[in-house]
């Protein structure tokens, strides 16, 4: 070959797995930062690619290519949802890559897409669409939220927003929820007309972002749904899972500060069908976890507070009821025993919850009150 060549233009329209092993298993791949490392394809795809190899100056190398989607499903990476018949054009040289024009049919609702590589190396991509309950329930790969879809009816608009900045991922959800009904115990039952404006952000802390290679990465990760509900975590994403070293939660009260470590809440609450919830939590368990280790929840990797402050109108559990209820509790982190101070119109004093370790050995609940007030049929269940 002539000292500045093309080395060749691939043939252009075969499997997209194909296309996509092709891309992989060349220079390409590096070039453009591995970008299409977890990617999955069925159906057919075009493929054009240029290479221009200078052989005493291979430094100097280039490509240009397109890769043609005309219907194909796609799965950007694990965990992420089904791009169900894709189409779009991407466009890529030894810089970077960008995505033009794409459409697909995304958790039960058609959704516009557009992005691709930053001049700071970094990727960012926009969407756009709606998503059904139904389809929600049927992506067991979104874990505990398929499960939760279960109490949600209709389908609603959202605006995502994702980026991958030194490998990690960001995101920027926003849906004001309207046509989406959620059937949870209260506070969180919406009819479907309401809005409830939901926002979630995560997004790498400054000083991990500018990070040498091998330092702690950590990031934030905020959460708010209407006036109902507002979360705030830092969490360490050394491992393939996030773990949470801060957070604050609050419901239908303002958000507290970040604590040094672990997770506080503060909960304002209305009446409160505290079986209900339990029976939603139980629901929400992660089937995995709960086989390695029984009342392990999916939920529970963090996220949930270790330290409580409530005050509630009232709360219904086990057929018994506390009214005008105010309570301090927190969580022993070795044996998960949950100990605190609690004043209601029926009782005051110190409190002690041990959770179930199994069938024969139900929860128990240990107090020193300073009153109490009990119906004389629930006398016989209390020890002295």
């Amino acid at each position: 070959w002539p000292a500045h060549s093309p080395a060749g233009r691939p043939p252009g329209r075969g499997p997209a797995a194909d296309l996509l092993g092709y891309v992989q298993a060349t220079p390409v791949s590096g070039w453009i930062d591995h970008a299409l490392r977890g990617t999955r394809a069925t159906g057919a795809a075009e493929l054009s690619l240029r290479l221009e190899l200078p052989i005493d100056e291979l430094e100097r190398s280039t490509v240009q290519g397109r890769v043609l989607l005309a219907g194909n499903d796609v799965r950007l990476a694990e965990g992420l949802p089904l791009l169900a018949a894709a189409k779009a054009r991407i466009d890529f040289n030894q810089r970077g890559f960008s995505i033009v024009g794409g459409s697909a049919r995304v958790l039960g609702g058609e959704a516009a897409f557009e992005g691709g590589q930053q001049p700071d190396g970094s990727m960012r991509f926009q969407a756009q669409g709606s998503a059904s309950a139904e389809a929600l329930r049927r992506a067991p790969e979104l874990g505990a939220l398929s499960r939760l879809a279960a109490a949600m009816t209709g389908q609603a608009p959202y605006r995502l927003g994702l980026g991958i900045v030194r490998g990690h991922l960001e995101v920027n959800l926003s849906s004001p929820l309207t046509g989406l009904a959620l059937d949870l115990p209260a506070p969180l039952k919406k009819p479907a007309e309401a809005s409830w404006p939901l926002r979630v952000e995560s997004r790498l802390l400054s000083a991990s972002a500018g990070a040498a290679p091998g330092a702690p990465v950590h990031d934030s990760l905020r959460v708010e749904l209407g006036t109902v509900l507002q979360a705030h975590f830092v969490r360490d994403l050394a491992r393939s899972t996030p773990v949470v070293l801060q957070g604050a939660v609050a419901v239908q009260d303002a958000l507290p500060p970040l604590p040094e470590r672990g997770v506080q809440a503060v909960l304002n609450l209305g009446a409160v069908d505290g079986d209900a919830w339990q029976a939603w939590a139980e629901r929400l368990q992660e089937p995995a976890a709960a086989a390695a280790a029984p009342g392990a929840s999916y939920l529970d990797a963090g996220y949930l507070p270790r330290t409580v402050a409530v005050r509630a109108h009232s709360l219904s559990s086990g057929g018994r009821r506390l009214t005008r209820l105010v309570a301090g509790v927190s969580q022993d982190t070795g044996d998960g025993t949950w100990r605190g101070s609690v004043d209601a119109d029926q009782l005051g004093g110190y409190l002690e919850y041990r959770a179930a370790r199994n069938a024969a050995q139900p929860g128990r609940v240990y107090a020193r009150l300073a009153r109490l007030a009990l119906p004389p049929a629930d006398v016989d269940s209390v020890e002295n």
